[in-house]
Formats: C-alpha cells, sequence, structure tokens
C-alpha cells in the first residue's frame, strides 16, 4: 500500500470516531487535532467531510488557523521523560535509549541545552550522547575532543552540542510530518512523544 492510501484509508477510518467520549476516541481526537493544526489542513478531502460527523455540531477549532502545537508538543514530551533517564526500569531504559538515539542523531543536548542535565537526579555527568567528536562543533572552547573521561566529570567541563534538543527534534518533526501524521492517525497514538522519537528512528537511518 503506498503513502497517499495510507494516510487516505486512516484519515477515513477514523474520522467516524473524532470526539468519541472513549479512550480511543480521545486519542483519535487529538490526532486529527495535531495533523490539523500543524498541516493547516480540514477534513480528508476538504472542510465539508465534517459535515457528515454525527459526533460534531461543527468544524472542529483544529480546522481553524491558530499557532501549531508542534512546540509545546515536543516540549513537555523531553521534559516529561527526561527524570526517567537512566532509571533502572523496562520504561526507563526505553527512554534512555530514545533520549540518546535523539541526542546522537539530531546534535542536541538537553531540552533547551546541555544545562539542563545538571538538574537531573540520576545523572552525575551529561550523557555521553551529548558529546561531538568533532572538535568544530562544541559548547565550550580549548577543550578536547569528547570521551569518557571527560563526560564523566564536572557539568562545566563538557565538549557538548549546543543545540536543545527541543528546537533540533521540533525542526525534523516539521521536515518530516506527513510521515508523523501517517502514523498518528493510522495507529491511533495515545503517546504522540514515543512516536516522534520512533519515526526519528526510521528516518535517521542515513546517519549510521
Amino acid at each position: 500500500m503506498q503513502v497517499v492510501d495510507l494516510v487516505r484509508d486512516g484519515l477515513n477510518d477514523t474520522m467516524p470516531e473524532f470526539g468519541e467520549d472513549t479512550n480511543r476516541g480521545e486519542s483519535i481526537t487529538d490526532a486529527w487535532d495535531f495533523v490539523q493544526e500543524n498541516l493547516e489542513c480540514c477534513g480528508v478531502n476538504n472542510y465539508t467531510d465534517w459535515a457528515d460527523d454525527p459526533n460534531v455540531n461543527s468544524y472542529p477549532a483544529s480546522c481553524c488557523s491558530n499557532d501549531p502545537v508542534v512546540v509545546d508538543l515536543v516540549r513537555d514530551g523531553l521534559n516529561d521523560t527526561m527524570p526517567e533517564f537512566g532509571e533502572d526500569t523496562n520504561r526507563g531504559e526505553s527512554i534512555t535509549d530514545a533520549w540518546d538515539f535523539v541526542q546522537e542523531n539530531l546534535e542536541c543536548c538537553g531540552v533547551n541545552n546541555y544545562t539542563d542535565w545538571a538538574d537531573d537526579p540520576n545523572v552525575n555527568s551529561y550523557p555521553a550522547s551529548c558529546c561531538s567528536n568533532d572538535p568544530v562543533v562544541n559548547a565550550s572552547s580549548n577543550l578536547p575532543p569528547c570521551s569518557l573521561t571527560n563526560v564523566y566529570r564536572d557539568f562545566t567541563f563538557i565538549y557538548a552540542f549546543p543545540q536543545g534538543c527541543e528546537d533540533a527534534l521540533t525542526s525534523f518533526i516539521r521536515d518530516n510530518l506527513l510521515v508523523v501524521a501517517s502514523v498518528a492517525i493510522t495507529f491511533v497514538v495515545a503517546e504522540v512523544i514515543v512516536v516522534l522519537m520512533a519515526i526519528c528512528l526510521l528516518c535517521c537511518t542515513d546517519f549510521d
């Protein structure tokens, strides 16, 4: 099945459940709102599609022009998962792997910048995935390339990526929003940030 067919079928199959007061209905509503707000679109073909939906009495607010929510979504997802980085649990390990992958491949560190890790109770230093081996890319000056020796020391000495992951991941999502939208609508994403990191994994394989 081609991407166009996948998107069309996903939209048509989930539209009737928009606005339903169920867990699935709420997830579908969130996914639709995310897509319409960020892609600045309405309905499957156009805004008239909503006239046939029994669960809505008017057009969804997400059909109307407003500020996109992707920045808030990314920021909240990163801030919510950062405290679990390094935890010795299945969820903690998954979050750690996701953070490491994003930081290494998008060349970013922390939410806003590398100093965010100083407030994390589960780490005593910057994650190694924050570090650049390129002497040109760094957040400090006159420091040797990043290595385990340099990573595990005081927070004031680090050879880290200067960009925060909020900006890096937001830019990545916007550049690949069609893929994100296809997955969100088709599989009814409840925890969107996990899917965003999964999409990042698929699209960044050429970085390896």
